[in-house]
């Protein structure tokens, strides 16, 4: 017996992938009505900002992301050729695709006022 007089909804939850077609997007406010959730891959990554921003951070990040659409999106003022950017240690290409656990760091070259 639920408290107060208040009853269980009636409706199912099943996860589906991304849909563009609106016409099969579910009215959610009809009993006995399946709602589709739409779910987005996620994945986590250590980043470590070595342009002044201090410790390292973990980030949860889209799944698939490549390793261009990353640095755009973290150092959006900054060009690639301006940077090492490693993946794991390792020098990567801007086409390479970020996994869960990597640890991804993004390191100046050129220092502005430096002496040499």
């Amino acid at each position: 017996m639920q408290p107060f007089g208040i009853t269980k909804p009636k409706m199912q939850i099943e996860i589906a992938e991304p849909s563009t077609d609106e016409s099969q997007t579910p009215d959610l406010f009809q009993n006995n009505q399946t709602m589709k959730v739409h779910t987005m891959s996620t994945i986590k990554i250590m980043y470590i900002n070595n342009d002044g921003g201090g410790f390292a951070d973990i980030l949860t990040i889209a799944a698939n992301l490549s390793v261009a659409d990353f640095f755009a999106e973290r150092v959006p003022h900054g060009q690639p050729a301006d940077y090492l950017i490693r993946v794991n240690r390792q020098p990567v290409t801007s086409t390479t695709i970020l996994q869960d656990g990597d640890r991804v760091s993004i390191t100046p070259t050129k220092i502005e006022g430096a002496l040499l």
